[in-house]
Order: C-alpha cells, then structure tokens, then sequence
C-alpha cells in the first residue's frame, strides 16, 4: 500500500491539455466520490493526476461517476478505481493509499479530501509564504491530483524515490514545481509504468513525448 504524505500546494484548475486517448490502447481510471465532494472538484483532481501520468506518457482514460451513474461499460473496463473520499475519519497525515489487485496495473487508489486539506493548512502555517507567491494560493485540488498521481504510480509497480511525484514526502521546491509545471514522474519511473500498463492493457503504450500541462488558471 503507497501512501504520501502531502504538502500545501494551493491552485486552481488546469488548462486543457492535449487529449492523448486516440494514440493507441489507454489506462482506465474509474473515480468516485464519497461524502460532499463535487463533480466539478473531482474533474480538477483529475485534470491534475492525468497531466502528471501523461507527462510520463502514460495515457489514461477517465470515467468520473459521481454526480450521475458511469455507463456498466466504463465500469467494467476499468483497471483502476480511485475513491476521493471528503467526508470521515483518517488515521495519520498519510493522505492517499493504494490496494494493489491480483491482477497486475490493477487496484484501488483512496484520497481523503479533509487530510489534504487540513495537512495542507497546518503546513503553510509553518512556511514564509511570502518568498514565493506559488506558496500563498489558496485551494488544494491541484495537491490533490498529485496524490492520485502518486498512488496510481505505486499500482503500476512503483516505490518511493529520492526525486519527482514518487518522494514520500514533497518538499517545499515540489511545492513550487507543480504550480509551475515542472513536477514529473523520474524516467525509471515512468518507463516501469508503461510497461506495467502494456502487460494490463494487451497493447503497446504510446512513445509520447512529455506533455506540459497547462497553468493552472486563477478564478
């Protein structure tokens, strides 16, 4: 079970980036919702996760189920379920964990809303926010995103690393790079993802090259 333990990072949506989906066979990622969060908060999640998974060319296809019903096709097809819970208890500050399935590249991620949150809070407290504006949005959908990121990375075969979206616990120049960007899955990183996805997908992964995502746009 991957777990990370999240810092404040505070924005809002992101661009659009480009849909990589007809480039060849894709990841699905099935997502839900418990408690109060929001279709539209969950499609920012999503936004962010995607990008950072695209950005190590691993293509991902998305059905978010939470206001309405997903079709039983999305329901079936689907490797990965992520459960963005916003409501209930949680134990420690570790934020996001991943049950992996028998199946390989296959599992269910879990992100609580209110630990990013308050974990979020109680970090930027701490930090001279005014050395860096990136440090002083408001908003964590965006740290959010990189939780899921992280845990889908960790049911792809991945461990914690020194560097990237796979450290245990980002640090305030993490903080800076995903606001800005530059926040990415290591190339070991990302070459054992796409070769997780191919043995679960029955098909070659896309040769892409890395994809900016978008700046996260101010309200």
């Amino acid at each position: 079970m991957g777990t990370l333990l999240p810092l404040p990072v505070f924005g809002q949506a992101t661009a659009a980036h480009p849909d990589i989906t007809d480039r060849g066979a894709v990841l699905r990622v099935r997502v839900h919702a418990s408690g109060d969060a929001t279709d539209a908060y969950v499609r920012q999640v999503v936004d962010v996760a995607r990008a950072l998974l695209a950005g190590a060319g691993v293509a991902t296809e998305w059905a978010v189920c939470v206001e309405v019903a997903c079709p039983i096709d999305q329901v079936r097809a689907a490797s990965i379920v992520v459960i963005v819970e916003a409501k209930g208890p949680w134990e420690g500050n570790r934020c996001g964990r991943a049950a992996l399935a028998p199946v390989e590249a296959s599992g269910t991620v879990r992100v609580s809303v209110p630990c990013v949150a308050g974990v979020a809070e109680r970090l930027r407290q701490r930090l001279d926010t005014g050395s860096h504006p990136m440090l002083a949005m408001s908003g964590h959908h965006d740290l959010t995103g990189a939780v899921v990121a992280h845990e889908i990375g960790h049911v792809l075969g991945l461990h914690h690393g020194p560097t990237g979206v796979m450290r245990e616990q980002l640090d305030r120049n993490d903080i800076i790079s995903l606001r800005s960007d530059r926040l990415a899955f290591s190339a070991p990183d990302a070459a054992t993802m796409r070769r997780s996805a191919e043995r679960v997908i029955g098909a070659p992964q896309p040769a892409l090259a890395r994809l900016t995502p978008g700046r996260a746009a101010t309200p």
